[in-house]
């Protein structure tokens, strides 16, 4: 996967220690969707370097996001644009995020904040619910096998991942549906692994961070 960046410096840490060197990434010559995500998401000048460990899939890495990268992917898929298959968006922080129902998520530094586009072929009847349950699962399997041996966090359903009784993550998905198939999904994921936000008392369930050393997300199929 391409990791594509409008910050080299911060998103140094996320290549391998064998890629290229960065170089400037030429708009003009990428394909249309991806055009749309790039313009959507990041600012610019944008810098650009293969990874071999990301199979040729694109990673686009922003320090500071203005707004949820889920809801500007949703928009773009509305308008009929082609986004790539596996495209990855990640922020180490941002504003306007949010989680099931428009509740506000606080993307603090340190945790994990990630969008990915899958092109899919699937029966919406089938396959709607348990996309969504699969996403959930994917992800606190992930945060199990980060853990360093601790227990996997509990499912609250469908949306939240509970340790210890206290939030550590929340998932959210959405298909787009034509002719009764699932042509499109987007899988938003929110971590705290580093940081828990402070919330006012009465704010629902606290908290938690993982204090794992990484999280990676698995793609549901």
């Amino acid at each position: 996967m391409p990791l594509l960046t409008d910050d080299p410096t911060g998103a140094e840490a996320l290549a391998a220690a064998d890629a290229p060197t960065w170089r400037d990434w030429e708009r003009a010559a990428a394909p249309a969707g991806l055009a749309a995500a790039v313009a959507a998401l990041l600012g610019g000048p944008l810098a650009v370097r293969d990874d071999p460990r990301l199979a040729g899939r694109w990673l686009l890495w922003r320090d500071a996001a203005p707004r949820s990268q889920y809801d500007a992917l949703q928009e773009l898929l509305a308008q009929g644009v082609a986004l790539p298959d596996g495209l990855a968006c990640l922020a180490a922080t941002g504003e306007r995020f949010h989680g099931q129902r428009g509740r506000a998520w606080h993307a603090l530094r340190g945790n994990l904040h990630l969008c990915v586009h899958l092109d899919l072929d699937l029966d919406a009847t089938e396959a709607q619910a348990p996309l969504t349950v699969l996403s959930a699962v994917a992800t606190a399997r992930a945060i199990e096998a980060a853990g360093a041996g601790r227990p996997a966090p509990r499912t609250k359903w469908v949306n939240d991942l509970l340790w210890r009784g206290r939030k550590v993550a929340g998932v959210l998905t959405a298909s787009h549906v034509q002719a009764g198939r699932i042509r499109h999904a987007l899988v938003g994921i929110g971590v705290n692994v580093a940081r828990a936000p402070q919330l006012p008392a009465g704010a629902g369930v606290a908290p938690a961070a993982c204090r794992v050393s990484s999280v990676s997300s698995e793609k549901p199929t």
